[in-house]
C-alpha cells in the first residue's frame, strides 16, 4: 500500500459537505504556547518553511479523485 501527500494547492486538500468548505488538516498552536515561540512559527509557516499538508493512502486519494 502507497500513501499520497497533498498540501494546500493540490486537488484533494479541501473537504466539502456541499454547503461548507474545510481543510483536511491544518497547523493548530495551542494557546498556553509561549509568544515567542507562536511568532517564530508564524513566520516559518508564513516564509514557507513549514507547510500544511495531509496524507491518504493511495486507495483513499483514488477514490476522493473520482468523486470529485
Amino acid at each position: 500500500m502507497g500513501f499520497r501527500t497533498v498540501r494546500r494547492d493540490e486537488p484533494g486538500f479541501y473537504v466539502s459537505d456541499g454547503i461548507m468548505v474545510g481543510n483536511r488538516a491544518f497547523l493548530e498552536i495551542a494557546a498556553e504556547c509561549p509568544e515567542n515561540v507562536r511568532r517564530m512559527v508564524q513566520q516559518a509557516h508564513n516564509q514557507g518553511w513549514i507547510r500544511v499538508s495531509a496524507t491518504f493512502t493511495e486507495e483513499e486519494y483514488t477514490w476522493l479523485m473520482l468523486q470529485e
